[in-house]
């Protein structure tokens, strides 16, 4: 076995030998080349909805996500920008955002009427262009 406690020297263990000692150094050689080696990747977490979607002003960085002391947070990818911001923050703004955009219900119907002309409109021109 080796590790950083030991300072990288290998130590011989009392259990059975698994691999020969050139399989050994091969991967651990592999696994200190790889940065992300040992970080446990979450997906789909629901306190973090706007994750990889969600980016920062100045380089256009994505978000990912970290917890701590129970809260999530979202925090930029790259160094250059140290954006760290609380989830539930971010989350709420962007659905305050979004409710500029819904629609009154009353106008239900003479909305999906207008979007159906539309559509069709557009179809029709894209066909007569195809076609002709």
């Amino acid at each position: 076995m080796t590790g950083n406690l030991v300072e990288g020297k290998l130590i011989k263990g009392k259990h059975p030998v698994i691999i020969d000692l050139k399989t050994f150094l091969k991967a651990n050689q592999l696994l200190k080349a790889e940065p992300t080696a040992g970080i446990t990747k979450m997906h789909k977490i629901t306190a973090l909805p706007l994750k990889i979607f969600a980016k920062t002003d100045v380089l256009r960085s994505p978000f990912t996500g970290y917890i701590k002391k129970g809260h999530w947070y979202y925090k930029a990818r790259g160094k250059q920008e140290k954006v760290n911001i609380s989830a539930v923050k971010l989350n709420d703004h962007f659905t305050d955002y979004l409710s500029q955009f819904e629609y009154d219900k009353a106008y239900r119907e003479s909305l999906a009427k207008a979007l159906e002309s539309k559509v069709k409109a557009i179809l029709l021109k894209h066909c007569r262009k195809v076609y002709h």
